[in-house]
Parts: C-alpha cells; sequence; structure tokens
C-alpha cells in the first residue's frame, strides 16, 4: 500500500494511547500515516463515530477510502461512513460475522487485498 501512495490509517476503538503504546511495540507505527483510538471517558468508543472523527482530522473523501476490519463493528463502521468495507477473513470475527454484517468485500489473505483495492478502485483513464 505504502509503493503505491497510499495513507495508511489504525482506526481501533482501544484507547489512543494504549493504541499507540501497541503499534510501537510491534513496529507498526512506522508503515501508519496516523492512530485515531478511543478517548479515556469513552468518547469515540464506536466504529462509527471513530471513523467520522477520522474522516474529519484526515480530510480523507470516504469515496476513496476502505477499511478493513475482522469484526461486524468495523463493518458498520465503514458503512455508516460511506466508506468501503473490506472483512479481514484471518481475524477474529470469522467469515459468517463479516457476511452478517455485509461486508462489501472479503479477503481471504493479505496478500489478496491489494487486488481487492485495484478491482474496487480502478484508476481514472486518462481523457484525451
Amino acid at each position: 500500500l505504502q509503493d503505491v501512495g497510499a495513507r495508511i490509517y489504525l482506526a481501533t476503538s482501544k484507547m489512543q494511547e494504549h493504541a499507540q503504546d501497541i503499534v510501537e511495540h510491534f513496529g507498526i507505527h512506522a508503515y501508519l500515516d496516523g492512530l485515531f483510538g478511543s478517548e479515556p471517558d469513552g468518547e469515540r468508543s464506536d466504529k462509527t463515530s471513530l471513523l467520522q472523527f477520522a474522516l474529519e482530522e484526515t480530510g480523507a473523501d470516504p469515496a476513496k477510502c476502505f477499511m478493513l476490519g475482522d469484526r461486524r463493528h468495523d463493518i458498520f463502521g465503514a458503512k455508516n461512513n460511506d466508506i468501503l468495507s473490506i472483512g479481514a477473513l484471518w481475524g477474529f470475527g470469522g467469515p459468517e460475522e463479516l457476511r452478517e454484517a455485509e461486508a462489501d468485500l472479503l479477503v481471504g489473505i493479505p496478500e489478496e487485498l491489494t487486488e481487492a483495492l485495484a478491482d474496487a478502485f480502478p484508476e481514472e483513464e486518462d481523457e484525451e
């Protein structure tokens, strides 16, 4: 994703400070353009409000975004913000949960993501 210039953000219902510690511990922070988590008072603990906040903060166009998630909450949050929802079948939620949540796409392994995104976001051809 970085090779094609995509900006990568992590949106988690975990508290912001705790999420930051986790991504730093595992070295994931080097791959992220930003991290969005919940507040200690519970603000933005649901994916809908969290993704809305992330869109506002980044100025990103929802039509050009996707949410990769492994639980129904991820799918619902994306759909509630008009973001393409992609279910990750290698996560905790499982295929049935993601199908019931009506994920727009399902990917079985991480390597399938770039192909799924190429199909979902075809490059616009230059008009002459």
